[in-house]
């Protein structure tokens, strides 16, 4: 079975730069796989070519043309007629999620994903809305993590001044990372958690850290492997040159084939940047309305009307959604809420607070009963 891998939202590796977090303007990253078999393959290629003489593409349309407004017309039809015949996976990182997670994992170990998914997810989802300072910190311990430095970042932790540290039903929540940051310093481990933090050197390219594209795939061909009951795959990525290297050399040991190539030469990478592009943008415009109250706007309901359709498209179990658990719920509220099917009237923040409450408890029942370890998840992908 063949899947064609693009991305949207590539940054370079999830760093700082002059001060700055690189990714500020691209908080999001995504990943979209298309699953073929030669035979659809072919029929794939032919109704995208039929899309391309009809509106007289010569040549790539990238997914960020059919976003602009002047493309409306190409876009609906993609999504209309190309989109629904597809079988594709999607995974869409946050990036400050991301680096949360790594943060905490150094902190608490790895065993705590598997014995401890709600608890850590939920922290991870709260440090994900710090400020940008909270990140920059990280970033420069992580830079060259000595004794000293930990030791000064761990006071940082401890000082900071820590937004929505609550429920959804405001609820003071614990803050690990300050508990644990304290005990360190007490008691004067700091040695012993140091050399825990991903930095420089961890890749075969020394060059390279917080490689988001790195899991992503990782966490991509696993779900395809699960759904298809761990048969081979022939991955075919679209080419990203300065990390093509690590990334073979990372997933050496996944039973796949896995090659780059030039999207411009092949069609389905053409549909797979089409896809991943739209969803990203629609994502990131969800995520922003709402931290913005702009969601009854009447300027959004384009937008959001559009992510709903697309979710729904797709199906929401295609779509691995590895962001802060809020976000996630809003998600899957956008979907319900702004389908064709639900009633215009009906949209009123009282109902999509039930709705998000509802798709919140969903998410979080979900991981207390999710007793997945990562081992599992090794031996799928290394099938």
């Amino acid at each position: 079975m063949n899947v064609y891998f693009d991305e949207s939202g590539q940054t370079g590796c999830v760093i700082k730069k002059d001060d700055f977090l690189n990714f500020r303007e691209s908080p999001s990253f995504a990943l979209a796989g298309i699953v073929v078999d030669d035979v659809k393959k072919k029929k794939l290629e032919e109704e995208y070519i039929k899309f391309k003489n009809k509106f007289n593409i010569i040549g790539e349309i990238k997914g960020t043309d059919l976003l602009t407004r002047n493309n409306n017309d190409k876009l609906y039809y993609f999504v209309d007629n190309i989109l629904p015949i597809l079988s594709v996976y999607i995974n869409i990182y946050d990036k400050r999620f991301y680096l949360s997670t790594l943060m905490l994992s150094s902190f608490t170990g790895l065993d705590s994903i598997d014995y401890f998914k709600y608890e850590f997810y939920t922290q991870a989802s709260l440090l994900a809305k710090q400020d940008d300072e909270f990140y920059i910190e990280y970033l420069d311990f992580i830079d060259r993590p000595t004794v000293k430095s930990f030791r000064k970042y761990l006071k940082f932790l401890i000082s900071y001044n820590y937004k929505y540290f609550e429920d959804p039903y405001g609820n003071k929540v614990d803050n690990i990372i300050v508990l644990l940051a304290k005990k360190i310093l007490d008691e004067r481990i700091e040695s012993s958690f140091v050399k825990d933090f991903m930095t420089y050197g961890w890749y075969t390219d020394r060059h390279v850290t917080n490689l988001v594209n790195l899991n992503c795939l990782y966490e991509s061909i696993y779900v395809i492997k699960k759904d298809l009951n761990d048969i081979k795959l022939n991955v075919i990525h679209d080419e990203i040159e300065e990390f093509e290297e690590v990334i073979k050399h990372e997933l050496s040991g996944c039973n796949c084939e896995l090659s780059f190539d030039d999207s411009k030469n092949n069609q389905l990478l053409q549909i797979s940047d089409n896809v991943v592009s739209i969803f990203r943008h629609l994502y990131d415009r969800g995520v922003y309305y709402c931290s913005n109250n702009k969601m009854w706007d009447k300027s959004s309901a384009w937008d959001l009307e559009l992510f709903s359709k697309v979710q729904n498209i797709i199906s929401v179990t295609h779509i691995k959604y590895t962001v802060p658990l809020c976000d996630h719920a809003l998600c899957l509220s956008i979907c319900n809420m702004f389908s064709k099917e639900y009633p215009i009237e009906q949209r009123t923040t009282l109902n999509f607070n039930l709705i998000l409450n509802y798709n919140y408890n969903l998410i979080c029942n979900d991981l207390i009963s999710n007793d997945l370890t990562l081992k599992d998840v090794e031996e799928v992908v290394g099938n």
